[in-house]
């Protein structure tokens, strides 16, 4: 899944794969886009926590950023708990990592390298 924003700050969504099992692409990221979005933390009285919760008038969308140039499905953990927190209002999670690939954690959690993002 790639994040594009041009000049004007208008914003698309690039094809990303299929998630494990189905055919279906990723969510569209500029149904999300809103000038400009809350950008917050989420933690629990638990510890789990989420990097950054980016908020818009549609969804929620959690954001994890790891420093590794793989990541494993442990990484979705706590994208897992927030979305099972928040439902429906959270179509999906993302993990940006330093790695190539973009590909599927688990049903609802998609890895991004962060060139694609940044």
């Amino acid at each position: 899944m790639g994040l594009h924003v041009n000049s004007s700050g208008s914003m698309r969504a690039a094809k990303c794969p299929s998630r494990p099992g189905r055919s279906r692409s990723c969510p569209p990221l500029h149904r999300w886009y809103i000038s400009r979005p809350n950008v917050l933390f989420w933690r629990t009285s638990k510890g789990a926590e989420v990097d950054f919760v980016i908020e818009t008038p549609q969804a929620l969308i959690p954001v994890e950023v790891r420093s590794s140039r793989t990541v494993r499905v442990s990484a979705a953990c706590h994208l897992e708990t927030f979305m099972g927190d928040y439902g429906d209002r959270v179509p999906a999670g993302i993990v940006v990592y330093t790695g190539r690939e973009t590909h599927w954690l688990t049903d609802r959690v998609v890895a991004v390298p962060r060139h694609v993002v940044i």
